[in-house]
């Protein structure tokens, strides 16, 4: 499905269940996370429990649409997730992508990074 619309938090907020989203950035940037329940454990920015060098891609329920977040503990972090997600090799529904640049970057699955 291919759509050129694009919202800001504020423009989805309070009905953030209505729409299929994809959040870019970590709850420091996206308060729109929080709305979501399936991101509750990525929702404060205080208790996020990534590193450096990590940032998180999940899939989630959102009512009746989905939400998929793509973000890093740095900007850095969440563009080589942006990196990751475009090259199309992600499978399941949530992986932890790691590396220090835009070229060294891994993926696994979480269980993998316990």
């Amino acid at each position: 499905i291919e759509t050129d619309t694009t919202m800001l938090s504020s423009e989805v907020a309070g009905n953030e269940a209505s729409y299929n989203l994809i959040l870019v950035g970590g709850p420091c940037v996206n308060p729109t996370i929080s709305a979501v329940s399936g991101l509750s454990g990525f929702a404060s920015c205080g208790d996020w429990g990534l590193k450096e060098g990590e940032a998180v891609i999940k899939l989630v329920s959102n009512g009746d649409n989905v939400a998929m977040l793509v973000a890093g503990t740095s900007a850095l972090d969440t563009r080589r997730a942006a990196k990751a997600l475009a090259s199309k090799l992600l499978s399941g529904t949530e992986v932890i992508v790691k590396g220090t640049t835009l070229t060294d970057i891994t993926v696994e699955s979480p269980s993998a990074t316990e």
